[in-house]
């Protein structure tokens, strides 16, 4: 598939006449230190890297990439997060690409989807790559929209492997539903209602297998929103993961967890969690945080969470994350306490380009 998309990405752009272009860079630099849950040593790190966000059309073809460029204590990189070349007909679209199959409204985790339980909404600057396809969807209406997928590899750091995924969405005045099924076979349902310009209720779920496990289960997430008339919004979610363990066979598997790398990419251990978060109004230009709590119903475990950005001038924003989590518990076992210092350099260019 990596030769395939450097050929359509070459065969895009040697096209004669490109109706309109734009592109965005972010350019990051991290510091991080973290603290483990088996050891007082805290180890550190630092990462420079650089996102973009190519787009371009011509007529009712439009392209679209997402290279990443970076240097880790681990070594360099470079690869593409996402790429489509998209054509539109109609109420037909037919896709080619790298895309983030992440959906649902659920902000801790995603039992909707196959590929992203972990949607990454808990770091607001973490990056997901996406999975590699082919794609026909159908639009007849401004209600209903179906769309099916062959998946046809992982992505970038991706364990995905061939398939296909089908999904319907229809939507109402106020509420959105979507049914969701791929190989595996796995099914998953999600659905949002709008109450009123504050409260908003929601809720996913998903049966299937996950991480490899060896028997089917069913995951499900009910949440609810408020927004403040300040553009806040407050989020309250109960998650049942069916595929966890109760409390004891999840000590009993905590203890193990230390023979595993920290990036191994361990799942959530119990069945049953409360999450909260706070955010701040995202269209505030001078800035965005959001405060994060998780609790276990099984351990009694708690991961508190805050992030926070700063937009210094046009051309300057910081960032800091940080968690901590108390000792002896679910949440500290591979990471107790960290913090993420971050920079970054926006640069954004829009036009039409003529050849």
């Amino acid at each position: 598939m990596k030769c395939r998309s450097s050929f359509l990405i070459a065969m895009f752009l040697a096209v004669g006449k490109v109706d309109a272009a734009s592109w965005d860079a972010m350019l990051y630099e991290y510091e991080n230190a973290a603290r483990s849950g088996f050891s007082s040593a805290i180890t550190r790190g630092n990462t420079r890297e650089a996102r973009f966000d190519l787009n371009a059309r011509q007529g009712g073809l439009s392209f679209y990439a997402r290279p990443i460029l970076g240097e880790n204590p681990w070594g360099g990189e470079a690869y593409l997060s996402q790429w489509r070349v998209r054509k539109g007909m109609g109420a037909w679209s037919a896709a080619l690409g790298r895309e983030l199959l992440n959906f649902g409204p659920a902000q801790f985790r995603s039992p909707s989807s196959p590929y992203y339980f972990d949607n990454g909404r808990s770091d607001p600057v973490r990056e997901l790559s996406g999975i590699d396809l082919a794609k026909l969807s159908w639009t007849p209406d401004l209600q209903d929209s179906f769309s099916f997928a062959r998946i046809a590899g992982s992505g970038y750091g991706m364990n995905v492997g061939s398939g296909w995924l089908a999904k319907w969405d229809r939507r109402g005045e106020d509420w959105a539903a979507s049914v969701v099924g791929s190989s595996g076979p796995f099914l998953g349902l999600y659905g949002q209602y709008t109450f009123d310009d504050a409260w908003m209720f929601y809720g996913e779920s998903g049966s299937g297998r996950r991480y490899d496990a060896p028997v089917r289960n069913t995951d499900w997430l009910a949440g609810v929103s408020r927004t403040g008339e300040d553009g806040g919004t407050v989020y309250v979610e109960y998650l049942h993961y069916g595929h966890g363990h109760s409390g004891g066979a999840a000590k009993a598997l905590q203890a193990t967890i230390p023979t595993f790398p920290a990036n191994s990419g361990i799942p959530l251990l119990g069945r049953n969690y409360l999450y909260c978060a706070w955010q701040g109004n995202p269209m505030d230009g001078g800035g965005f945080s959001r405060l994060m709590a998780v609790r276990s119903l099984n351990d009694g475990g708690i991961q508190l969470s805050a992030y926070a950005e700063h937009l210094l001038s046009p051309r300057f924003i910081l960032f800091a994350l940080g968690s901590f989590a108390p000792w002896r518990q679910e949440f500290s076992t591979l990471v107790r306490a960290s913090l993420t210092l971050e920079s970054g350099l926006p640069y954004h260019r829009s036009g039409t380009i003529m050849r």
